[in-house]
């Protein structure tokens, strides 16, 4: 436990405010110190911070680190007194206790301060607490007699498009006032504080609600794991859709388990089926499973793409986190007929994966319909809004292709809502499965053919590491024969995504066939 003298920053208020254990659980029993992952959203952060200092020419930077907070505050006085500065970057004050580095701190010419808050969002958003971060540094400013005759939030312009040359900052940027809404926020602060502190003080961390809805929004908190341990392997959070006040009259009798609900508790059918399922370890699949999987029927196609959206637009013609697909995996399977354990006959394998050094998109759709053109097969996906809208997005951008692109939009077959609407079964419904979607191909991969699993894939596991990790290739952030590994590990994981649709396909054409 951290026997330090408490003190808050605009972070830990922020904390506070949404959960009052993850306050105490941050400064008594902090997690060890991980450098972001670049281009994770707290990396882009910090990268859209630094670029916003492109506003504001001439501007020096305190660069004395968190744990040098006097002299940080000893810097910016300094700063702020010399005339010749026209904006302080991570300026530093405290006030009651309560630490903050303003993003950047901007010389008015009526004489008083600009107080501009850096977010890489496109807009302010209440719900995730922008007013409040810029409030409480509105009252640490107003605290130490600065006169703030501005705030602005300092954000990303979601309709700007980038040129042929380097970015242009001005336009890449909007400024929007924020100080009637920091201002309406200030006479709450004190008793907040206040409350905080009582907190913050406390010997042991306080009772809180765990929930999916509150610890897993706007971010997952980093303390889930721990706050959850002593859930049940059945905890009743897994249920899909599980509505929050359903979820909270279980809480209050005392029920936690998804076998423990009462069997006159209302349920819809499908949580009802889930139950059984986790009651009785077995799996259910519904009679008419192999009506569902008729469309599928091979010779068929499996797709899957890899998309990323940089928050600062590198292609020309591109805006703001657009969605650029970049790869493509397509398995064709000839007949349903296969041995696929035994050498996968029946089956071929494409794919495409773009270099990066310049716009990927006309490369992609070409090469794709290389592949998919002159047949009628069914081109099986999994969570198809995903796959139709980057098809359309694509269809939009090349009108040349237009319509053989949207010819491929009719052919597409979802295997999620098979899976979904037909399968229940109880390895599906444990706490590990809430890392990711219940049913994601993630999930079901290992429970119906366990001889997969995406965490025996090197490199890239996931959706999110394929996103993060080609744009530090794009960026020239990863190079030399790191970057031939990260290709390499790229068309292993997609590939794994077509494959796994087979395979589910096959495991559930088994259960139909019983």
């Amino acid at each position: 436990m951290n026997h330090r003298q408490p003190y808050l920053t605009k972070s830990r208020y922020i904390d506070g405010l949404h959960c009052e254990k993850k306050l105490w659980l941050g400064w008594h029993e902090p997690l060890p110190y991980e450098e972001p992952k670049p281009f994770s959203p707290q990396d882009v952060g910090t990268r859209v911070g630094k670029d916003a200092h492109e506003l504001f020419p001439g501007g020096i930077e305190v660069t004395e680190k968190p744990w040098e907070h006097k002299e940080a505050v000893q810097k910016t006085q300094q700063l702020m007194a010399d005339q010749s500065v026209p904006a302080i970057f991570e300026a530093a004050f405290e006030f009651n206790g309560i630490r903050v580095r303003v993003d950047i701190l901007e010389r008015m010419s009526d004489g008083g301060w600009g107080l501009r808050e850096v977010k890489s969002v496109s807009a302010p958003n209440a719900e995730k607490y922008h007013y409040h971060d810029v409030a409480i540094q509105l009252h640490v400013l107003k605290g130490c007699d600065v006169r703030v005759t501005s705030v602005e939030l300092v954000h990303v312009n979601k309709g700007y498009v980038r040129g042929e040359g380097e970015i242009g900052w001005s336009e890449f940027f909007s400024r929007t006032d924020v100080a009637t809404e920091a201002e309406d926020l200030l006479p709450s602060i004190d008793d907040k504080v206040a409350d905080l502190y009582v907190v913050l003080n406390l010997s042991a961390a306080p009772e809180s609600v765990v929930s999916k809805s509150h610890c897993l929004k706007p971010h997952a908190c980093p303390f889930w794991e721990q706050c959850t341990a002593d859930k049940p392997e059945d905890w009743v959070e897994l249920l899909p859709n599980f509505n929050a006040k359903r979820s909270t009259v279980l809480r209050l009798n005392g029920i936690e388990s998804i076998r423990d609900v009462p069997s006159d508790f209302k349920l819809r059918d499908k949580h009802r089926n889930i139950q059984r399922s986790v009651q009785t370890a077995r799996e259910i699949f519904s009679e008419d499973l192999s009506d569902a999987l008729a469309p599928l029927e091979a010779p068929a196609f499996y797709l899957d793409f890899e998309t990323f959206s940089p928050v600062e637009p590198i292609y020309p013609e591109t805006s703001p986190r657009q969605r650029i697909p970049f790869q493509w995996s397509i398995h064709y399977e000839m007949t349903t007929s296969l041995a696929h354990e035994d050498g996968n006959e029946g089956l071929e394998h494409f794919e495409f994966l773009a270099d990066g050094s310049e716009d990927p998109r006309r490369e992609l759709a070409e090469s794709m319909l290389d592949v998919l053109r002159d047949t009628d097969y069914p081109i099986i996906v999994y969570n198809q809004s995903f796959e139709l809208g980057v098809i359309e997005d694509l269809a939009v951008l090349f009108p040349d292709i237009t319509v053989e692109l949207r010819s491929l939009k009719d052919r597409v077959q979802d295997l999620l809502p098979i899976v979904r609407d037909h399968l229940t079964h109880p390895a599906l419904f444990t706490k590990s499965a809430l890392k990711s979607s219940t049913y994601s191909i993630k999930n079901v991969l290992p429970v119906l053919a366990p001889d997969l699993d995406y965490v025996d894939l090197e490199g890239v596991q996931d959706g999110g590491d394929a996103t993060t990790k080609y744009e530090a290739l794009v960026r020239r952030e990863i190079t030399g024969s790191d970057a031939e590994q990260l290709r390499s590990q790229l068309l292993r994981y997609c590939e794994l995504d077509t494959y796994a649709m087979v395979r589910v396909r096959h495991a559930l054409l088994d259960r139909a066939s019983t």
